[in-house]
């Protein structure tokens, strides 16, 4: 009897892999075969080519991955509240973000709340909430530089089946200020620590009848490398309008879906 490792999508539109044994119907023997292989061991009714495409592609789009689009630039001395807006693509059609922080001048920090939504998926019950901290302690004069740690609330429903996630969301906006404009890097990492999947018979009958329902660690990872630019606007620097866009790592759907982001961001400080 051996353990094989399976690989499973999770909630960035990655893998989660776990050990599984499964059998060999013809002689009962432990061995390394893929799931899909197994599948044809034991004569299931496969899938058509067009419900595999339409299948992988729920996992993808229906999986919440936008993130923040908070205010870049350090607020003003004397500000208290930032209420943000955002919109654009990351593996939804469309991203809709808001988000609300509360800043510190005096610690040069703020503890924010954010909330996404696909608007694809209004109703369907997917959705992603972050909790965290941003602080631009480092800047100076012209140097601008943001970064901001979060922990992650996800959940996405889809056909193959529900998943509740928690992870945590890290950035940093290393950039260059020139009055009220900046231009800068965007680094973003956004691993999932735990999930708890619940598959459905639709996935069970097509893919894998033996797959486990339960709590997996490590289910997914996302990376981000790109730029952004960012311009402040009315007498007291109160607007701020930002643009992100760069390369994403997908993990195992590269090869589906375009290894690019971009969100637009709107923010009202007061």
């Amino acid at each position: 009897m051996k353990k094989i490792k399976y690989n499973h999508s999770g909630l960035n539109s990655h893998t989660v892999s776990y050990l599984e044994t499964v059998p060999d119907s013809k002689n009962e023997v432990y061995t390394n075969k893929t799931s899909l292989e197994y599948k044809k061991d034991l004569n299931l009714k496969p899938l058509s080519h067009i419900k595999k495409t339409l299948c992988i592609f729920l996992y993808v789009f229906c999986l919440l991955t936008h993130k923040a689009t908070a205010q870049i630039i350090e607020p003003t001395t004397g500000i208290r509240h930032n209420l943000g807006f955002g919109a654009g693509f990351d593996n939804n059609l469309i991203g809709l973000n808001i988000n609300y922080a509360y800043h510190k001048s005096s610690l040069k920090s703020s503890a924010f709340i954010d909330f996404s939504q696909g608007s694809s998926l209004l109703g369907t019950g997917d959705f992603k909430t972050q909790v965290g901290l941003q602080t631009w302690q480092g800047s100076f004069k012209r140097f601008n530089l943001k970064n901001s740690i979060a922990f992650v609330y996800a959940r996405s429903v889809n056909k193959a089946g529900n998943y509740t996630g928690l992870g945590l969301n890290i950035v940093s906006n290393p950039g260059v200020k020139f009055n009220r404009v900046s231009i800068g890097a965007d680094f973003q990492y956004n691993p999932f620590l735990a999930t708890q999947i619940n598959h459905s018979e639709f996935y069970r009958e097509h893919y894998y009848e033996d797959v486990k329902d339960g709590l997996y660690s490590s289910t997914a990872k996302n990376l981000r490398l790109g730029l952004y630019m960012a311009g402040q606007f009315g007498k007291k620097k109160t607007f701020e309008l930002n643009i992100k866009g760069g390369y994403q790592n997908n993990g195992q759907y590269d090869k589906l879906i375009p290894n690019g982001y971009a969100i637009i961001g709107f923010n009202k400080s007061f």
